[in-house]
């Protein structure tokens, strides 16, 4: 199903500030180190969120995009786990690959925390992306929920849970129009260890030329090792 989604768009700033996140601002130290680390240009990296440490753990973290032209053109978004805060980062002792990733007119509604997932802690991630369908004359868009953990078996970082909503929105199609709009999961915890998870999402479509709306929560369980929808 093709869904909308409704974006903010932001104003291309200088490569080398960052964006205000939770984790506090983000300067040149980061861009510098997330450069060496991924093997780009400094000018062609843009924080677009980040996320203090919690209490009991030294590092932070960062969404990161890459914009060279070197995948075909896209962006590639990374997240990346710091050792020290994000203002002033020692290393980078982790990193993840997405395939959803903003452009550089977009990104301002990207998000990272940091979350329990009971005895390990996780990374909960948004990011959305828009494209133009040229053929269809409208915005194709994605909104992408992620958790991503090291689960202790090597792999390093890994998403434990994924969701992609897809949307398009035409002025010359409007029959087309649908939208779904996912709020954050969340996670249930028992005797330290993940149960589920649960996403709200409200999804608009087209019926004749007016929009039918329903609210709907999907429902994921835990098999050990990821979320997987019932």
């Amino acid at each position: 199903m093709r869904f909308l989604l409704t974006m903010t768009l932001m104003l291309v700033a200088s490569p080398v500030l960052a964006k205000d996140a939770p984790g506090g601002k983000a300067g040149p130290a980061l861009i510098k180190l997330a450069a060496e680390f991924l093997k780009a240009n400094p000018k062609d990296v843009r924080v677009l969120a980040t996320s203090a440490p919690m209490a009991e753990e030294p590092g932070g973290g960062a969404l990161v995009r890459v914009d060279d032209g070197a995948d075909g053109g896209n962006p590639i978004c990374y997240l990346l786990q710091l050792a020290g805060r994000p203002a002033s980062p020692a290393k980078i002792d982790a990193s993840l690959k997405f395939a959803v990733c903003p452009r550089a007119d977009q990104g301002k509604t990207s998000h990272l925390e940091r979350i329990s997932l009971g005895r390990r802690n996780a990374w909960l991630l948004r990011l959305d992306s828009m494209r133009w369908d040229s053929m269809a004359k409208g915005g194709e868009s994605q909104l992408y929920w992620a958790i991503a953990t090291d689960m202790g078996d090597g792999a390093g970082l890994r998403s434990v849970f994924e969701r992609t909503s897809t949307g398009f929105k035409s002025k010359d199609q409007p029959a087309l129009n649908q939208s779904e709009i996912c709020q954050a999961p969340k996670v249930t915890i028992s005797a330290g260890e993940p149960q589920g998870a649960t996403i709200a999402c409200e999804v608009d479509a087209m019926l004749g030329t007016q929009v039918k709306r329903t609210q709907t929560t999907f429902s994921y369980m835990w098999d050990g090792s990821q979320f997987a929808g019932k």
